[in-house]
This record gives C-alpha cells, sequence and structure tokens, in this order.
C-alpha cells in the first residue's frame, strides 16, 4: 500500500503537468487525461485507507519510491 500511495502522487503530479501543456484545442485529450487522473485519485485513497502512512522511516522510503518513479517517467518521455 506505501508503494502505491507514493507512486499515485508521482503519477497525480504528472497527469496534472499534461493537462496543463494541453492546448484549448486538445480537449479531448484533456478530458481523458483528467479522467486516468481521478483513477489516480481513488487508488491513492485506498491506500492511505489501508494503512499506508509517511511516518517515521517511511518518509525515506517515501522519497525513494518517488524519485523512482520520476525517473521512469522521464525515461518513458524519451522513448
Amino acid at each position: 500500500m506505501l508503494c502505491t500511495a507514493f507512486i499515485e502522487e508521482v503519477i497525480d503530479e504528472h497527469y496534472q503537468n499534461q493537462i496543463n501543456q494541453l492546448m484549448p484545442d486538445e480537449n479531448i485529450l484533456k478530458e481523458k487525461i483528467k479522467k486516468f487522473r481521478e483513477d489516480e485519485f481513488h487508488y491513492k485513497d485506498i491506500a492511505y485507507e489501508n494503512r499506508a502512512t509517511k511516518k517515521d522511516v517511511y518518509i525515506l522510503l517515501d522519497k525513494i519510491i518517488k524519485l523512482g518513479s520520476i525517473i521512469a517517467i522521464n525515461i518513458s518521455k524519451k522513448i
């Protein structure tokens, strides 16, 4: 659940950045990404409801997982 919560936070930010960069004539794509983002909110909420936490040592794990997720997103942008 920790991994899910932390990864979903990165994905949420990634989707929001994509939404912000889309032009007005790309509304169909924008709406699809908004739907994907809503799904990620749902998964993140489930994770926190099931005891995911950022307390204690998990703060370090949060940073490691988020960094790995950001690296994966950046690699996928290049491919």
